[in-house]
């Protein structure tokens, strides 16, 4: 604040509450998705050419987290284009305004340590499929001085005390929440054990009260959700000609755990390791703590020298008509052909690299019934990626997705022992991330990648007219080879401009 250079702004900020009018009941649990769609619509319609997202930094405890609610089900119809009205309209799902919603995890409060400080289950509606789900990680670590003696209640670069988590939740129904942590501040605990709030391990936010108190003391997810606006907002003004589907994946794909976090992921050797006996299931659990870690908004618009980041925007029509003109069959998979600097992987040889790949799109709801109690039933449809194998065939490859179509959340045979979670992990939610380690001369052989459609309820609903509807989606990959003197980025630059990537229908 005492710096004299000009501040360059590149976004604005709108605020909406979503309180009752002046002498009405306070509204009710299941009515706060139908009042947070007005308060989009309002916001929209006071200024309809405005880029924005929108940012929830409040919670409930009347619904569980382990299902859809009509609040995370609400926020998923906004996400997707899907309010009622804009649903009824004579416009392609495809066409239909997307929005980027990013919804804080909850808090946990003050106690005992031992109660604080273990990972517990995130608060409604941040459950919700098509948002970006912020939870908070923690840089402050400094108690105040003078005493009284306290010490932080967990290290620099951790999961805050105030985050929660996706770990109690089961994790074939539920989406992997959050996707990424954000600065939420520290507690500080005493001698007996007591954890709690302290302005010392806070961030400062602005005031309501400038005269009297410009600056004031921010925590929690709060203050989290706050920083995830910011660097939307950020994003948002350096990219705006991509969609809210890419901006959420180009987010989860430039955050990196803080070393602390990331050493419970990686092992020694070229792949992921957490011990001797570790699962892919247990990456998993730590992922529904962790996230896919902390965004990097340089990385986010920019590639580095020794990193390489690409970007796939497109409309896939999942489904089809069949034969008998009353069913649903699958109808169209995307193949990329993958612009690899072969020489300069085979060069570095057994130098160990990094891959990450984040599909992301927005799925429309079905809330009713018990729709919401299975992903194949709640989403309108659902995508994956898969890779093709270093010794595979294009034929062999288009094969063998089309073979797991049918067996969604199958592992693929053979080569999966780079993946973090393997294909076994990717069965709810609408971003399927995930990170592939090992040495440079065999990711040079994975050089194709397939997206295609798992079903949903336009597919099994025939009924309702939807199976020949069109949907979009963002496919971001990334490499990066950390500490080794490749330009990855100017090498793969060239290859692009010499042939695009191709795309294949099937």
């Amino acid at each position: 604040m005492n710096d004299t250079r000009p501040v360059t702004l590149t976004h604005g900020v709108e605020s909406m509450k979503l309180l009752p009018p002046h002498g009405f009941p306070p509204t009710k649990p299941p009515s706060y998705g139908f009042v947070t769609q007005g308060a989009v619509s309002l916001v929209e319609i006071e200024r309809p050419e405005t880029i924005r997202s929108f940012c929830i930094a409040t919670s409930a405890t009347d619904f569980p987290p382990s299902r859809p609610s009509t609040w995370s089900g609400a926020l998923d119809q906004i996400a997707s284009g899907a309010m009622p009205g804009e649903s009824d309209e004579n416009i392609p799902a495809s066409e239909r305004t997307k929005r980027l919603i990013m919804v804080a995890t909850g808090n946990v409060s003050g106690g005992m340590a031992v109660d604080v400080l273990p990972s517990q289950p995130l608060e409604d509606p941040s459950q919700s499929w098509n948002v970006l789900t912020v939870g908070g990680f923690t840089r402050k670590e400094q108690p105040p001085v003078p005493p009284p003696v306290m010490q932080a209640a967990v290290p620099a670069n951790h999961r805050s005390p105030f985050s929660r988590g996706s770990q109690s939740l089961p994790d074939d129904l539920t989406p992997i929440k959050p996707e990424v942590l954000f600065e939420a501040g520290n507690m500080l605990s005493d001698a007996t054990g007591f954890c709690g709030w302290n302005p010392s391990v806070s961030l400062l936010s602005a005031g309501s009260d400038m005269a009297v108190e410009p600056l004031v003391p921010f925590w929690a997810t709060s203050a989290a959700a706050g920083m995830a606006g910011h660097f939307i907002g950020r994003l948002q003004s350096a990219r705006p000609d991509l969609w809210p589907e890419t901006h959420r994946a180009l987010t989860v794909d430039s955050a990196h755990w803080p070393e602390p976090i990331r050493k419970k992921f990686i092992g020694k050797g070229a792949h992921w390791k957490t011990g001797k006996d570790a699962t892919k299931a247990k990456k998993q659990e730590m992922l529904r703590e962790f996230g896919y870690g902390v965004p990097d908004i340089e990385r986010a618009i920019l590639s580095a020298r020794n990193d390489a980041t690409l970007v796939a925007q497109a409309e896939i029509q999942p489904f089809a008509v069949g034969a008998d003109a009353r069913t649903g069959v699958f109808n169209e998979m995307h193949f990329y052909d993958l612009p690899w600097p072969k020489a300069v992987l085979e060069q570095l040889e057994n130098e160990i690299v990094t891959m990450k790949v984040t599909l992301s799109y927005f799925i429309e709801p079905n809330l009713t019934g018990k729709a919401a109690t299975r992903p194949d039933t709640y989403r309108s449809f659902g995508l994956r990626f898969d890779m093709k194998k270093r010794t595979e065939t294009n034929a062999r490859f288009r094969s063998r997705i089309s073979a797991a179509q049918a067996k969604d959340g199958t592992e693929s045979d053979g080569e999966t022992s780079c993946w973090l979670l393997g294909s076994k992990a990717i069965q709810a939610g609408s971003l399927h991330c995930d990170l592939w380690r090992g040495r440079a001369i065999e990711l040079a052989g994975h050089d194709a990648i397939a997206v295609y459609p798992v079903g949903g309820w336009w597919k099994s609903h025939v009924g309702q007219n939807r199976v020949r509807d069109k949907a979009r989606y963002s496919l971001i990959i990334s490499i990066s080879a950390p500490g080794h003197g490749v330009d990855l980025y100017s090498e793969i630059s060239t290859l692009v401009e010499n042939k695009e990537i191709e795309v294949l229908l099937g």
